[in-house]
Order: structure tokens, then C-alpha cells, then sequence
């Protein structure tokens, strides 16, 4: 699984002009607002929509560290939804577009995601392996995510989705863990035993000496009550 940092964990490079491009990317902060709510006007979206959910958002920086664009990722179980890609120029440059998706797919794959969906229509998406989600993978496709596109039955959202995992490789994979997990337990256990079996032959010896002392205390005493006195 890879993992990243929060911060600055990514980041891509390129020649163009005899001058190296860097771009990278880290997951949003609180002084990103200002940025993101004009990406967010930029498409038509009421930034009191998004505002409250800007956590689930990730920025894409340049050399200098000015946010150049940002995706919005939300999780569902096993399922991600990229719900929002934008750049502040148009075009935007393809490394940063490339990296926008790279953050993505691994953050999906450091959470653990079989799936990524996407509704957006981005020509960055095909070239990422985002493919039209057929009949048999929608059935996988939180129905709240579809329900909040399209609200009315008639309504059909076009959604694009990428495999991150094998799913049977996944079960595989937490069968695995679930028997080393119950292997583990069972070793420790096993382990306690002895020990478990040591406190209890010394508490019976305990108790043993405590009933022969007193056993020994009353007969004394009943002998010297008995006793015929000279």
C-alpha cells in the first residue's frame, strides 16, 4: 500500500524551456479557501456549497508553493467519488493535471479504495484509465452519490470509474490478516497460560499452608483446653 504524508507528498518534473517545472500536491488548508472558492465560482458551483467540505479537498502547488488547481475526493466505504477537478489557468499545464489524478489514485490506494468514480467530464480522466462505468460495476456505486445527481428517476448520470484493486485479491488479502490476526491471539493466549497455570498452583499452595496453619492453630488450642490439669 502506498502511503503519504499530508503535506507535501507529492510532486512531478519536467523540462520545458531549458527551466525545470515542479508542481506538487498536499491536502487542502484552511488558508486555501480564498483560492478554492474561486475555482469553485470558475465552474458555476455556490462556494456555500462546497465551503464546509473543503477538508475532502487537495490543492495542486507550483515552485513557489501558489495553488495552481485542486481536486475534491470523497470516500464511501470502498468507493471514492472525485467530485471536483479545476485549474486556475486554462489550459492547465498537463503536469499539473497529471498529478492532479496521481494524488488521487494514490490516495485512494494508501485508503484501502477498490474504486474510483468520477461524474465530471474531463478529458484528463480517460487519459488516467477512467473508464464509462459499465451495468455490472454500477451496482457497486453508493446510490447516495447518484441520488444527489440526479434526484428525479428519470435522470441518468454518465459515470466514469477506475479499478484500483483486485477485489478478490482484497478478500484474499483480509482473510490473510483475519488468520494471523486469530494466530496471533491465539500464541499470546497460549503464552499466558503457563503463567496462568503457575499464579493458580501457587495460590492453592497458599491456601493449603493458610488451612494447615489454622488447622493446626485450633488443634493445638483444643488440646491445651483438654489437657487434664496436675
Amino acid at each position: 500500500m502506498n502511503e503519504f504524508p499530508e503535506n507535501m507528498d507529492e510532486s512531478i518534473e519536467d523540462e520545458m524551456d531549458s527551466s525545470r517545472v515542479t508542481f506538487q500536491a498536499r491536502k487542502a488548508a484552511a488558508e486555501d479557501l480564498d483560492f478554492l472558492r474561486g475555482l469553485w465560482r470558475a465552474q458555476g458551483i455556490d462556494p456555500a456549497d462546497f465551503e464546509e467540505r473543503w477538508p475532502e479537498f487537495h490543492v495542486i502547488i507550483d515552485l513557489t508553493g501558489i495553488p495552481v488547481g485542486a481536486v475534491g475526493l470523497l470516500s464511501d466505504g470502498k468507493e471514492g467519488w472525485l467530485f471536483f477537478e479545476g485549474y486556475q489557468e486554462d489550459p492547465a499545464p498537463k503536469m499539473a493535471q497529471e498529478l492532479a489524478l496521481n494524488r488521487v489514485v494514490n490516495l485512494a490506494k494508501s485508503q484501502g479504495l477498490l474504486r474510483v468514480w468520477s461524474h465530471l467530464d474531463s478529458a484528463n480522466l480517460e487519459s488516467r484509465d477512467f473508464n464509462t462505468a459499465q451495468p455490472a460495476q454500477r451496482a457497486f456505486l453508493p446510490v447516495v452519490w447518484d441520488q444527489a445527481l440526479a434526484p428525479e428517476p428519470d435522470q441518468r448520470v454518465e459515470w466514469k470509474v477506475i479499478q484500483i484493486r483486485d477485489e478478490e485479491a482484497m478478500r484474499q488479502m483480509e482473510k490473510e490478516l483475519a488468520l494471523f490476526d486469530a494466530m496471533n491471539q491465539g500464541k499470546q493466549l497460549a503464552e499466558k497460560k503457563p503463567m496462568a497455570g503457575k499464579l493458580i498452583s501457587a495460590l492453592a499452595i497458599l491456601i493449603f499452608l493458610l488451612i494447615f496453619g489454622l488447622a493446626m492453630f485450633f488443634l493445638f488450642k483444643y488440646a491445651n483446653q483438654t489437657a487434664p490439669r496436675p
